[in-house]
């Protein structure tokens, strides 16, 4: 993907929180929200999208997230990155 970027915060968080990247091209942007146990809360997004910043924000209301440790996974292209993050 070029010169690529990718912040999640804050981590941890309470109610709210923000993914943040850029893509240098064009590309199919896939989101997703796993539960300790690997099981997919949510699919935050899914779509091709075009070159520049964006922004994903997460609701602990929507899906209902209750206080612990989740998985957020980002993938586009060649990259695949699993980061975990806490909710208080």
């Amino acid at each position: 993907l070029g010169n690529f970027s990718f912040f999640f915060y804050p981590n941890p968080f309470r109610s709210s929180a923000s993914i943040q990247y850029s893509l240098a091209k064009k590309t199919n942007v896939q989101i997703l929200l796993y539960n300790i146990t690997g099981k997919v809360i949510s699919l935050l997004t899914d779509e091709i999208q075009l070159p520049g910043s964006h922004q994903v924000d997460i609701n602990s209301n929507k899906p209902d997230l209750a206080s612990g440790t989740y998985f957020l996974k980002f993938m586009a292209d060649d990259v695949n990155i699993m980061k975990p993050i806490l909710k208080f």
